[in-house]
């Protein structure tokens, strides 16, 4: 709860509330707070193919952009009642087992408003596109999905970061691209997933990139030799970005936890709340968590994969997936934030990552009465 006499913490905050739902919300005393509102993720493209019937076709899925984040610091008086609206996620798309392709789903915008002060608004990031050839031997390409633009803010207004974008091509078999998701911008800049190129000429090739982080970008991923398994890329970090993969191979083991951990915060009313510095903690991924050998730093994208064992980010875009034995594949989701991760297969049934909700995080500096 928060203090009740007049009172200004040094190196944290008083309190802090972090709404995952709409809801009318009052101070309980006129006070001095940072507020950041982050719009919801767009969800990434879906894409499946049939070699039977299309033997020479060209997929290029893209994830879903990051929503757009405002930040002021505000006098708030415990006589208006504030508006608070949180952009729901955007649901995931799936195609399957019959050759076909589908677009993503837009974010939802998120804001803050009330009498005495500039609304502020998180914009929603924009759908994951889908871009196919079935026949002719020539080159495919999709451009990334726009993060979200932000507005009112007296701090920062942030513009989300973008997917990956890419391209496919193939003289003989199937190819098919499939780009990770845009991360939000919690350090001023939003950085996008990365691109994906599957450009083999003589043998069915995949690849799939990793979502974008807080921190950096997430890698390239390029697969264009006839002799490789497809190439995977991991997600950027919350500190830089992720490493280009070319003709690796590689699948990533490194992946961040599935599942929000509140730590050391209590979940009250669709609010997490606590006096610890949210921001440099939970939302940067200031210190890291080990569990059944996994290390995950918050604020990371998600990675590519080539199958349905993902992962969730927060914050970070999720991971594009691609396969190209016939099993099916499912794209890395946001959990707050960021664009879902891309997918598309051969032969199996493809499921996008879904995007980010958003969020409104209200942190107390100081009780002025």
């Amino acid at each position: 709860m928060p203090l009740q006499t007049k009172e200004k913490r040094t190196g944290g905050y008083i309190d802090q509330l972090a709404f995952m739902s709409s809801e009318s919300w009052s101070p309980p005393r006129r006070c001095r707070a940072i507020v950041t509102v982050i719009g919801g993720g767009g969800s990434g493209a879906a894409g499946v193919v049939e070699t039977a019937t299309f033997p020479l076709s060209k997929f290029v899925m893209t994830g879903g952009g990051a929503g757009g984040m405002a930040q002021s610091r505000l006098e708030l008086d415990p006589s208006v009642t504030y508006t608070i609206i949180v952009g729901a996620s955007a649901d995931a798309v799936s195609r399957g087992p019959t050759t076909g392709s589908s677009d993503g789903n837009a974010g939802n915008a998120s804001s803050f408003s009330g009498s005495g002060i500039t609304t502020m608004t998180g914009n929603g990031g924009s759908a994951g596109s889908d871009s196919a050839v079935s026949t002719g031997d020539v080159t495919q390409n999709a451009t990334g999905a726009t993060g979200g633009t932000a507005t009112g803010g007296n701090l920062l207004n942030v513009t989300g970061g973008a997917s990956g974008g890419g391209s496919a091509s193939t003289s003989t078999g199937v190819n098919i691209a499939a780009t990770g998701g845009g991360g939000v911008g919690l350090r001023g800049v939003g950085y996008s997933g990365g691109d994906a190129d599957s450009l083999s000429a003589s043998t069915n090739s995949f690849a799939a990139s990793g979502g974008g982080g807080v921190g950096g970008k997430g890698g390239d991923a390029t697969e264009s030799s006839a002799s490789s398994t497809g190439t995977l890329s991991y997600g950027g970090g919350e500190c830089g970005p992720a490493g280009d993969e070319t003709n690796s191979g590689n699948i990533p083991t490194f992946s961040p936890e599935s599942g929000l951990d509140i730590e050391p915060f209590s979940n009250v009313n669709n609010r997490i709340e606590g006096t610890e510095n949210f921001i440099g903690n939970w939302l940067f991924g200031s210190y890291d968590k080990f569990n059944n050998s996994k290390h995950w730093a918050r604020g990371i994208g998600g990675n590519a994969n080539n199958g349905t064992s993902t992962n969730w980010a927060i914050f970070g875009g999720g991971g594009g997936a691609a396969q190209r034995n016939g099993n099916n594949v499912l794209g890395g989701s946001s959990q707050l934030g960021g664009g879902g991760g891309a997918a598309g297969c051969l032969n199996g049934t493809a499921t996008s990552g879904q995007g980010g909700q958003g969020m409104v995080l209200i942190q107390i500096e100081e009780y002025l009465d």
